[in-house]
C-alpha cells in the first residue's frame, strides 16, 4: 500500500481553505492545515517533512516598492535551508504578480489565482504521481 502524500496547506481564507480541502481529501493527501505563517513554521518544525506545501494567500505585509509579500516569500527560504526539506515541493497559490518572485525565492511550481478544481489538481497531479512512484521503488 502506497502511503498518503504528506501536504501542509497554509491559507488564511477559511472559505478557500474548506474549497482545497475537500479536493485534497478527493486526491488522497493526509493534509494539515495552517492558518498563519507562525502556525506554519512551528508545524514544519514539530512534524515529520511534507512532501508537499500549498502556500496560499495570507494577510500580509508587503515590501514597500514591490509589493511583493515578504513574509510568503520568507518562509520559502527557511523551509529550503531545513535539511530535511531540500526536496519538498512548495506549490505557491497566489495573484500572478508573484509567480516571479516566489519561483526566484525556491518555490516549485506556481498556480495562479482565481483557480477551479481543475487547474488546482492539474498542478498537483504531477508531484503526487512523482512522490507516489518513488514510493512504489
Amino acid at each position: 500500500m502506497t502511503p498518503k502524500t504528506k501536504l501542509l496547506y497554509i491559507e488564511a481564507s477559511d472559505l478557500i481553505q474548506r474549497w482545497v480541502i475537500a479536493l485534497l481529501k478527493q486526491l488522497d493527501c493526509e493534509t494539515t492545515q495552517a492558518r498563519t505563517l507562525d502556525k506554519a513554521r512551528a508545524k514544519i518544525e514539530k512534524e515529520l517533512p511534507f512532501n508537499i506545501i500549498l502556500l496560499g494567500d495570507l494577510t500580509r505585509p508587503t515590501d514597500q516598492i514591490s509589493g511583493i509579500p515578504i513574509a510568503e516569500l520568507s518562509i520559502i527560504k527557511s523551509i529550503r535551508e531545513r535539511t530535511a526539506y531540500k526536496n519538498t515541493t512548495i506549490i505557491v497559490f497566489s495573484s500572478a504578480a508573484y509567480e516571479k518572485e516566489a519561483t526566484r525565492h525556491g518555490a516549485s511550481d506556481f498556480l495562479s489565482k482565481p483557480a477551479g478544481a481543475v487547474e488546482l489538481e492539474r498542478i498537483l497531479s504531477p508531484h503526487l504521481a512523482v512522490l507516489r512512484r518513488s514510493a512504489g521503488s
